[in-house]
């Protein structure tokens, strides 16, 4: 590989301006403590003045521990600390302008005044620290916190659960500044009482490790729960009992819940088969442990873009144990634990058009249903120390499933029965973090290790591929794939800081191993067992390992001004080794050796308290994984068989990006800007051959580029005055690539469209109105071509009134529409009306809800995929009545 002049000149500039003494800035720090009590003071002013008090150098307010930091470039002697507080005796000290540690020891003054009427305001910043007072937003028809959430102007929550904040998601969620959840926050958004929570507090640029706060920024937000007095420490348990009909109807919970200094804790069961899909709450947003997903299953339709509600046939049990334990020393023991039990039915038809360059489309129509049995279990034992001094981590998590699906399509007078079965998949992770201040230096180290199993089986009938098996198969019935898979992978890493003034210098290495073993095998079936011992070509046998190796120094320089900026630039030099074996002969197949070079640069500014900007630009190099190798076919589903040449993919991946955050608590107005461009080089290319219905997928030696642009901005304003909160959203999205299908290449383009409006308002004392609506346009087209793909639009809109008859009883009237250009048999346009009511007494809570009162059968959509298009009809759960009792015993 040829040595890269611009890698040269950043590692000289490295080692060149590490022993560099740079300008000096005067940093004054230290606590604030009540002179009797001893106890930190939060919330007070500390400021700098000139000697004599006539103007300020910096500003700043104590934290949650009564800690403050201020600096300062003043060419004078000495200066004035100065601090003031609502009902705290004012102090002056005139200290030496040095860099030091002050303590400061004040005394509470008793203040007369006049009686006033004082109105908090909705949101107030500090710093960083963004507050929602819950009393500004909250109603009488809230009932989790999630509830709340939704009308907080800058905070999303998603359908899955996910909560973002100016379009990035939470890094962290903790309740009383502890994380209780670790990542399944979904929990706590919807079994968290609204009315037990005071303020919710968005931590902005949030680096949950204390130990490295001042060396390795963060630009990601975090949200923490403040609860109110009445609600800490005490015991709470929710049960929730409910009936209905048609069909047959159950709904059940029991919640527990404590949240005290020390400990926390929060356990669910939930029980349904009502549509009410409580598998999402067990769902993790940090990431780290992705899902070992099969590359075998049956065919069926994707969710369509409506509630879960409307068509979701389930029989589920969730079970959730969390608990956290604040044990000597600051650790912190956590251990969360889930078990799902779910059974989910879906009925559908579809027509699939795979579009060729000046050819005729193809066209399958096809009638599907399908069962899906997932019963999975996990438990995770976390022991933590989170303090200036050290950082310590050890994560363990034990996995186990198992998956049974069924499903029939008919197509025509034919019929295909599909059976996918993972009878027992495992995986055990282990996760170990540690970081260490040293003088001026600071260390880290991180391992982790990984070991997962999963065997599958997919069987078809009747037999679709004769051709491919080079026997005679005609008594065959159907056809049958195995696959197991087996992994292995190691990753270990260490990292050194070091701070020089405003200059981070950092040198990071990382070593990964990874071993993959599988095992597949096609064969036809006669009678329900394998028929004859698969050729060579329907068979694989292979062993992947791939080791990397990284070093990566880096440079930041962090500006702490009263114009804060930072920027940061890292090389990271990798070398990659991969080899593919045939273990069955102990023959290598593939083997590549590579040294890479990957950039990243970043940079951010803070150009107010309002107003801040950050633009990143990086490249990586990506190499397929061992399911883009193998030389055997593997039927992966009914209608695709495959076989990828054996070739290593190769890619070369670059974006930059800018994002422009806005917040202004004062003006309750929040808004965020991104736009991202990326170009991706490969050299392969996957090329689809059809055959009917029957489609064959092949690897080809061919380099090609993809690239796109993507932008989105949302802007959200609270109307505090007539408790209105007006969400505006949009975004576009384009993206240019190459598709191989049925011999002919052909340059494809994407573009889609969207924008949105949510208002959520309370009129009066008793009306709370409510409406979302989205606009989407989507747009697939060949280059050169006669041919014309007709665009897609979509609306979709809701509208929500909810009536507060009295104090205790209360009554919703929730209509949707849903409209959608390419509907071309069934309804364009769709509609759906649903009725609750609902009495409330102190611990007892009674709903009966109609849904579907228009009894709409279907759901029909229509959407592109790079030059595919999908129609679908789903078929919809009919009208049904269902009362719930709710009692809580706070």
């Amino acid at each position: 590989m040829k040595s890269s002049p611009l890698y040269k000149y950043y590692i000289f500039l490295f080692f060149f301006l590490l022993p560099l003494e740079l300008c000096c800035q005067v940093v004054i720090s230290g606590k604030v403590t009540d002179s009797k009590a001893r106890k930190a003071v939060p919330d007070v002013n500390v400021l700098l003045l000139t000697k004599d008090g006539k103007s300020f150098y910096a500003y700043t307010i104590t934290g949650e521990e009564g800690r403050y930091k201020l600096s300062c470039n003043a060419k004078v002697d000495s200066m004035m600390l100065k601090v003031t507080g609502f009902n705290i005796k004012e102090q002056m000290r005139i200290i030496e302008n040095k860099t030091q540690t002050v303590d400061l020891q004040v005394e509470e003054q008793v203040l007369t005044i006049r009686e006033v009427t004082v109105k908090a305001e909705p949101i107030v910043r500090r710093s960083d620290t963004v507050n929602y007072y819950v009393a500004n937003f909250i109603d009488s028809l809230d009932r989790s916190v999630g509830d709340v959430l939704k009308k907080m102007p800058g905070i999303e929550v998603r359908e899955s659960g996910e909560i973002r904040y100016l379009g990035k998601s939470i890094n962290k969620f903790y309740v009383e500044g502890l994380d209780l959840l670790k990542g399944r926050y979904g929990i706590g958004t919807r079994n968290i009482q609204a009315k037990d929570i005071a303020t919710v507090q968005i931590l902005e640029n949030h680096q949950p490790v204390k130990a490295l706060k001042d060396i390795d920024f963060s630009t990601d937000p975090a949200i923490n729960l403040k609860l109110k007095e009445s609600a800490k420490g005490t015991f709470n348990s929710v049960v929730q009992l409910g009936g209905g009909y048609k069909p047959i109807m159950w709904n059940g919970e029991v919640t527990t819940i404590f949240f005290g200094r020390k400990f926390q804790t929060l356990n669910t069961y939930k029980t349904n088969n009502t549509g009410e899909d409580v598998s999402g709450e067990l769902k993790s947003f940090y990431g780290g442990l992705e899902a070992t997903v099969s590359q075998l299953g049956i065919l069926a339709p994707g969710a369509p873009a409506i509630d879960r509600q409307r068509y979701l046939n389930n029989n589920v049990h969730a079970v959730s144990v969390n608990t956290l334990n604040v044990l000597k020393h600051d650790y912190q023991l956590n251990i969360n634990g889930a078990y799902l039990h779910d059974r989910q039915l879906s009925d559908a038809s579809s027509v699939t058009t795979y579009y060729i360059k000046d050819s005729s489309p193809l066209v399958i129509r096809e009638q599907s249903s399908a069962s899906r049995k997932t019963r999975q279990v996990d438990l995770g034992i976390e022991l933590t120390a989170n303090t200036e001094k050290m950082y310590l981590k050890n994560n363990l998590v034990l996995e186990g499933s198992r998956n049974i699906d069924h499903g029939q399509i008919l197509q025509s007078a034919d019929t295909v029965l599909q059976d996918f079965s993972v009878p027992s998949a495992i995986r055990l992770r282990n996760t170990f973090n540690l970081v260490k201040p040293f003088s001026s230096l600071r260390f880290s180290c991180s391992s982790i290790t990984d070991f997962s199993n999963s065997p599958s089986s997919l069987k078809v009938t009747p037999l679709l591929y004769p051709g491919i098996f080079g026997t005679d198969v005609q008594t065959a019935r159907g056809s049958f794939q195995e696959l197991d898979s087996r992994r292995f992978f190691t990753n270990n890493s260490a990292s050194l800081y070091k701070k020089v003034r405003d200059w981070t210098f950092s040198l990071w290495g990382n070593a990964n191993w990874q071993q993959e073993r599988m095992t597949a095998m096609l064969s036809p079936l006669e009678d329900n067992t394998k028929s004859i011992t698969a050729p060579d070509s329907l068979q694989n046998h292979l062993s992947w390992n791939k080791l990397d190796l990284h070093l990566s120094p880096g440079v930041t320089f962090r500006s702490s001004g009263k114009f804060r900026w930072d920027a940061g630039l890292h090389c990271s030099l990798n070398f990659r080794d991969i080899t593919l074996k045939d273990f069955m002969e102990n023959a290598v197949l593939q083997q590549i050796s590579r040294l890479y070079l990957d950039p990243r640069l970043n940079v951010n500014a803070t150009l107010s308290n309002n107003l801040k900007i950050s633009a990143n630009a990086m490249t990586s190099h990506i190499t397929g994984g061992l399911y883009e190798m193998y030389t055997g076919y593997i039927m992966t589903n009914y209608r695709t068989i495959q076989n990828r040449s054996g070739i290593i993919s190769e890619s070369r991946y670059s974006s930059c990006s800018v994002t422009l955050n806005y917040g202004n608590a004062i003006l309750s107005l929040f808004g965020a800007l991104d736009a991202l461009y990326w170009v991706n080089h490969s050299n392969v290319l996957y090329g689809t051959e059809y055959s009917g219905s029957l489609s064959q997928l092949t690897t080809y030696a061919f380099d090609n580029t993809s690239r796109g642009v993507r932008t989105n901005a949302s802007f959200g304003k609270r109307f505090d005055a007539i408790a209105t909160t007006v969400t505006l959203k949009g975004g576009y999205n384009y993206s240019l690539r190459d598709i191989l299908r049925q011999g002919t290449l052909m340059n494809t383009t994407y573009r889609t469209y969207n924008a949105g409006l949510e208002i959520l308002s309370r009129i009066g004392e008793s009306v709370v109105a409510e409406y979302s609506g989205t606009w989407y346009n989507s747009h697939s087209r060949i280059e050169n071509s006669s041919q014309q793909l007709d665009p897609i639009q979509m609306i979709t809109q809701k509208a929500t009134a909810k009536f507060i008859i009295t104090k205790k009883w209360s009554c919703n009237l929730s209509a949707e529409h849903s409209y959608n250009s390419s509907i071309t048999s069934g309804d364009r346009n769709m509609f759906f009306l649903d009725i609750q009511t609902r009495y409330k007494t102190k611990r007892f809570d009674y709903t009966l809800e109609a849904r579907n009162l228009l009894n709409t059968k279907n759901f029909n959509t229509a959407s592109y995929s790079d030059v595919t298009a999908y129609i679908y009809s789903y078929t919809l759960r009919p009208f049904s009545v269902l009362l719930k009792v709710r009692f809580s015993i706070r």
